[in-house]
């Protein structure tokens, strides 16, 4: 781990209430409907983002749908958010709503390389899964015109076969297998060693 006194710091952190007493949990399960097992869940990847976030001050660090859930809970006590950031980091992190998928999977491999693990997909995007989905369709429409032009039901069958096998592969997102690249030392550019500005 890159910087262990700030993930001790994260993750030990208690986020401000807001005005009216809510903690973050609560103000999660509010905005999203989900159960207090899900928002904490959440909550764990989220600091795990906000770690992540921390470290640099140049490169963005992507979340998911669900992680942006959490980060605009947590947002929307603007003095707590600022309060939190600067006790944790020294300085706010701004909000970024637009990332690349070369942002994405920076991100990706950051997560790797400091957690020991592969991000789980339900909170941190593979930029590379969609075009897996795309090309497995292609294959089985390719596998159905060669069947109609060729009078054989064999492109069909292989091309069905050819796409769930791309749809189930370690590459297709799933983040079992393949899908990243080498995660040892990664080469963020951005990397500041964690402290402030």
């Amino acid at each position: 781990m890159k910087d262990q006194a700030l993930w001790n710091r994260v993750d030990a952190f208690e986020f401000t209430a807001d005005s009216v007493g809510n903690d973050l949990s609560e103000r999660v399960r509010v905005r999203t409907g989900w159960t207090e097992d899900q928002a904490l869940q959440a909550i764990r990847e989220y600091r795990r983002f906000l770690y992540l976030y921390g470290l640099t001050k140049t490169a963005k660090r992507s979340v998911g749908a669900s992680l942006d859930q959490v980060w605009q809970a947590h947002r929307s006590d603007p003095a707590g958010y600022d309060a939190d950031c600067q006790t944790l980091f020294g300085r706010t992190l701004p909000y970024v709503d637009r990332f690349t998928g070369q942002d994405q999977e920076r991100t990706r491999k950051a997560y790797r390389a400091e957690f020991g693990a592969r991000a789980p997909a339900q909170y941190w995007p593979d930029p590379n899964a969609k075009l897996v989905r795309i090309a497995a369709v292609g294959l089985a429409l390719a596998g159905l015109v060669l069947t109609l032009v060729s009078g054989s039901i064999w492109p069909v069958v292989l091309g069905i076969v050819v796409s769930v096998g791309v749809l189930v592969s370690p590459i297709s997102g799933d983040n079992t297998g393949m899908g990243d690249h080498s995660v040892t030392g990664w080469d963020d550019g951005g990397f500041d060693g964690g402290g402030g500005d």
